[in-house]
This record gives structure tokens, C-alpha cells and sequence, in this order.
């Protein structure tokens, strides 16, 4: 009697399992669904490399998430390749116009005219912007809108700070002063660890004049600074296009903006002090596919407005600004995609 009890307990629970089948798949192996296999052959699991410089990097973690969570490919990796620290961007060019890594964003200024020297190189879109931040300590210069210039004290140069020669800042700062020499002949750029270079310029003693950073409009970075800035020194220093005749500078791919801040107040409101920006350009290669180079765009595109309201700061704009400027050849497939941008857009609205 206990044997027949036994056999049918089994047969009951058998019974149940089927009814209660397991509905659910994974990238990684298709699971069966009673006599039905599901179609993983949509998602397309061949690698693909991202990279950018390292103050880019949150940005690139979340738009990375966002193409996972929303595109059919299932396999992106994000390395940063900085064999030499000294040169950032050549490296991780030649890297993509070998087809070692397959996306980077990279910024505009310093990808300009390489077209010649990186012929495999594609351009896709304007994917961020990032603002260019010059800070100084009131209490030795007043509260007064100021020129450069004005930052020369008994005949002694300018001292500029920004993080080290291997950093995007560092290179941004030499860039532009480069490009403004008339206005300030005579400069010297300090380089540091960025607490160090806060600390200083906090320092009525010390002999830095400026520190120059990169970040998000509003900055995390400059909040901080103002948070911790009990005596209020700190002041934002005005640039602005006009100001250093950058208007005239065809080759000079900059943008002028209204510095906000994360808790605007009586002493740092919004949309009074300008300063500039840059966008930062995705890039690929010929040897990518149409298909893939597609996915990414229309991916990015789609969630335009999620990934800006994810990435604070980092808005994705002004995506058709890429065939007003004489920088990389863009990709065959670029123009398709953008062609339907308002059907895209039409996409997005009805969500």
C-alpha cells in the first residue's frame, strides 16, 4: 500500500512542475519552453570595445548600461589603454583605427583635423558635453568681473593649476591658453593632484593664480568646492568666446554656456557667469558594420532623454552639429540614421 501511496505523491508532484514550467531565458544559453525553443539569434554577442579618457568614465559606464539594457548587443567591454600617460588621445586613435577597440568618445578639440593622420577613423555624433572651469580666490584679486590679464601681480606670470600632463584637463588648459596667448603672454601651468591644487588656491600666500577643471554644468566638482569654502573665496572666472576674439578661430571648436550649479544661491546664481564647453564626439571605425554602428545610434538616440535625466549635466545635444565641422569622415550609416531622426523622435514622444 505504501508503494502505491508513493508512486502516485511523484506522479502528482511531476504534474505540478509542468504546469509551472520555468518561462524564462538568459544571453548566455536559450532555455526550452515545453517543446519550443526561444530565438536568441536576435541578440548579437560578437565583442565590442569602448574607450574614452578617464574623466569621461562615468559617462561612459552609464551609456554602456543603457546599450545593454536596451539594444540587442549583449557584449561591450570599456578599457582605458594609456600605455604612455604623457599622450592620451593618439594611443586610443591608433587603437581604433586598427580596429583594437570599436567605440570611443573623445573630445572635439583635441580629434580635429585628424582625419589625415587616422584615415580608418569614422565620426558618429555629438554624444556629451563637458565644461571648461576656471576658479580663483577672491580675497587676492577682489570680486570684480576679471581679464586674465588682470591676474598678473608684480610682474610675475600667471600660474595656472590643473591635474597632471596624462589628464584631458591638463591638455584642454594648455590648448586654450595656446589659443589666447595675445590676451595672456605670460603664463605658467602648475600641475597637481586636484585636492592639492583647491588647497593652494585657498592659500592667500600661495602663488597660484587660476585652477582649471573639466566636469558636468551643473559640477559635482564645483559644489563641492563652494560647500567646503567657508569664507566664501572662491569666484568662478567669466570666459566667454567674445572675450578672447575665439569667434574669429574657425579651427577653435568650443561653445560658450551659463555656469549653473547644483544649489545655486545669492553668490553663485544661475546663468550669471559664462564660460565654455566642448562636445564629445563618438567615434568608430570603417570596419564596423552598418547594422552595429544602427544599434548604437538608435539606441543612444531612442533613450536621448532617459540617458539625459541618468547623466545630470551631461546632456546629449546639438547631435546634427558633426557636418558643420571639418573633423573625422563620418560613418556610412551616420547620415541614414539621422536622416530619420524625427520618426526617431516621434519614437521617443510616444513612449
Amino acid at each position: 500500500m505504501k508503494i502505491y501511496l508513493i508512486l502516485l505523491l511523484i506522479i502528482l508532484v511531476c504534474s505540478i512542475n509542468y504546469n509551472y514550467y520555468e518561462n524564462y531565458y538568459t544571453f548566455f544559453k536559450p532555455f526550452e519552453i515545453k517543446t519550443k525553443m526561444l530565438d536568441t539569434g536576435k541578440y548579437i554577442q560578437n565583442l565590442y570595445i569602448f574607450s574614452s579618457y578617464i574623466e569621461n568614465k562615468n559617462f561612459l559606464i552609464e551609456l554602456i548600461k543603457i546599450l545593454l539594457s536596451n539594444t540587442r548587443l549583449v557584449n561591450l567591454k570599456i578599457t582605458f589603454p594609456y600605455t604612455n600617460k604623457i599622450h592620451i588621445i593618439d594611443p586610443i586613435l591608433s587603437l581604433l583605427n586598427n580596429n583594437k577597440i570599436q567605440f570611443s568618445i573623445l573630445p572635439i578639440p583635441l580629434v580635429y583635423l585628424k582625419n589625415e593622420e587616422y584615415k580608418n577613423i569614422r565620426s558618429l555624433i555629438n554624444i556629451s558635453d563637458t565644461s571648461f572651469y576656471m576658479i580663483y580666490n577672491s580675497s587676492r584679486y577682489g570680486k570684480e568681473i576679471l581679464n586674465l590679464k588682470d591676474f598678473k601681480i608684480n610682474n610675475k606670470d600667471v600660474i595656472f593649476g590643473t591635474t597632471g600632463k596624462h589628464s584631458i584637463s591638463y591638455k584642454i588648459t594648455k590648448n586654450f591658453l595656446e589659443n589666447i596667448n595675445k590676451h595672456i603672454p605670460h603664463y605658467r601651468i602648475k600641475t597637481d593632484s586636484f585636492k592639492n591644487l583647491i588647497d593652494n588656491l585657498m592659500d592667500n600666500n600661495n602663488d597660484l593664480s587660476i585652477v582649471t577643471f573639466l566636469d558636468s554644468n551643473p559640477s559635482k566638482k564645483l559644489q563641492h568646492i563652494i560647500n567646503n569654502d567657508f569664507e566664501k573665496k572662491i569666484y568662478v572666472q567669466e570666459l566667454s568666446l567674445d572675450l578672447f576674439d575665439l569667434n574669429k578661430k574657425t579651427d577653435y571648436i568650443y561653445n560658450e554656456i551659463y555656469v549653473k550649479y547644483i544649489k545655486p544661491s545669492f553668490l553663485y546664481p544661475n546663468n550669471k557667469y559664462k564660460t565654455l564647453s566642448f562636445n564629445n564626439l563618438l567615434l568608430t571605425n570603417k570596419y564596423v558594420s552598418d547594422i552595429i554602428v544602427s544599434i548604437i545610434l538608435k539606441g543612444i538616440l531612442k533613450h536621448k532623454k532617459f540617458i539625459n535625466n541618468q547623466l545630470k549635466g551631461y546632456t546629449i545635444t546639438d547631435i546634427n552639429a558633426i557636418s558643420s565641422i571639418h573633423t573625422l569622415i563620418p560613418h556610412s550609416e551616420t547620415h541614414n540614421v539621422l536622416n530619420n531622426l524625427a520618426l526617431l523622435d516621434s519614437i521617443e514622444n510616444n513612449r
